[in-house]
């Protein structure tokens, strides 16, 4: 135990004898204690310990009016969040008292009259008790900070993973593969807007990019055909979904869990003509639905394999021309009120900067 740390502790006498207290202040002022505070009103206790944590109270329990015990009761709570350890000075060593002073906080007893040296080796083993819990604190304090440190390095490798897998996923019928990144971006905005909870927009925005994951199983005949598909091609791209949920299904991961739902009812109609499962309304989880908008919006104003881009005011044309039937016309009014053209830049430079900080690392 560091000699110059004890020396320093904080010890506060509480007596209604003023006499007991300078005598017993003269006895740690010699054996160089230099931090030493009194109080003679029990009233002012509390104040003293909520103001300064003390490392060790000297607590004179027989005081008048069984003020001693009322102090211990009232330092029980206080000492469930800052504590230390109080030694109680009693004119007993049995009794009921000293069996309620120990279940309200008491660590240790003296009787009085007091043999000084005894009293002072007391004091001496309760401080490096105080101590060694305020050094093993400061380590389970650092040992909860590494641990949150790696859990949320892990996330973040989560993410990265997901995040490179959409990507992936992308570069088959996506030049650059960033389709995905912006589908996420411009989703976690609607549902911004839709005033979802942030803790909630954040989950949509790292699981919305994985809505076609179930593409890795497609044929590129199909995937990557100019022009439209047949009725036989069409089947076989709406396997997306399911495969899209093979992959994703049985973790216990809330990102992969919401993906889950994403990939398989983002393809759900408002007016229940879509598919897998021709859901209907509010039927369609409120995720399926932002990222249903999403896509299309930006299906729309980026160039696919079968067609040209649109600009920003054709896409929400048709886009408005389908709320109602293919969306949900709360999330329409919603995008409606975004600014498309700063929502557009945003996304796009968010995406630049990820792939950019992806390219570097």
């Amino acid at each position: 135990m560091n000699t110059s740390a004890t020396k320093n502790a904080k010890i506060l006498i509480v007596d209604d004898d003023r006499a007991n207290v300078s005598r017993l202040e003269k006895l740690l002022s010699e054996a160089a204690y230099a931090n030493v505070r009194s109080a003679t009103a029990p009233s002012e206790v509390l104040g003293l310990c909520s103001r300064v944590p003390p490392d060790l109270i000297v607590l004179k329990l027989e005081m008048a009016g069984g003020a001693g015990m009322a102090v211990m009761r009232m330092l029980s709570p206080l000492l469930d969040g800052r504590w230390f350890p109080i030694l109680a000075l009693t004119d007993q060593e049995t009794g009921a008292h000293i069996e309620e002073a120990v279940e309200n906080g008491a660590k240790d007893f003296v009787t009085v009259p007091y043999d000084d040296r005894q009293l002072l080796l007391r004091i001496g083993n309760l401080l490096e008790m105080r101590y060694a819990h305020l050094e093993l604190r400061k380590q389970n304090l650092l040992l909860e900070a590494e641990i949150e440190a790696r859990t949320q390095d892990l996330h973040e490798a989560r993410i990265d993973v997901l995040r490179r897998l959409a990507r992936a996923v992308e570069y088959r019928d996506d030049d650059g593969g960033q389709h995905p990144q912006r589908i996420g971006r411009t989703a976690a905005i609607i549902a911004g807007e839709l005033g979802l909870a942030d803790e909630t927009v954040e989950l949509i925005r790292h699981a919305a990019p994985l809505h076609d994951v179930g593409k890795i199983g497609i044929p590129d005949a199909i995937l990557l055909k100019q022009g439209r598909l047949t009725e036989e091609e069409s089947a076989i791209m709406e396997g997306h979904v399911a495969i899209g949920r093979t992959i994703l299904t049985d973790s216990n991961s809330a990102v992969l869990e919401l993906a889950e739902q994403i990939t398989l009812t983002h393809h759900e109609w408002w007016d229940g003509s879509g598919y897998p499962a021709a859901l209907k309304g509010e039927e369609i989880p409120l995720s399926g639905r932002i990222v249903a908008l999403a896509d299309s919006f930006d299906a729309l104003v980026h160039e696919r394999p079968y067609r040209s881009e649109l600009s920003i005011e054709q896409s929400l044309e048709e886009i408005r021309s389908l709320s109602g039937r293919q969306f949900d016309p709360r999330v329409v009014r919603a995008f409606e009120r975004l600014d498309h053209e700063s929502l557009m830049t945003r996304v796009e430079g968010e995406v630049a900067m990820a792939a950019d900080s992806v390219t570097l690392g």
